[in-house]
């Protein structure tokens, strides 16, 4: 069979603490940027992951 890798999507599972400095820098930095140019190309699942707590 003819695999078309063109149509190809990608699926990328981010676990990430909610409140973690560097889980949010990340996001920001590095998943928004790459998801906002391959949209069309991904699809991204966010788990909220870890002991975050708000007092």
């Amino acid at each position: 069979t003819f695999y078309n890798s063109a149509n190809a999507v990608v699926n990328v599972t981010v676990f990430y603490e909610s409140l973690c400095p560097d889980s949010i820098r990340f996001i920001k930095k590095q998943l928004h940027p790459t998801y906002s140019e391959l949209k069309d190309y991904m699809n991204v699942e966010l788990v909220p992951f870890g002991k975050a707590r708000v007092r």
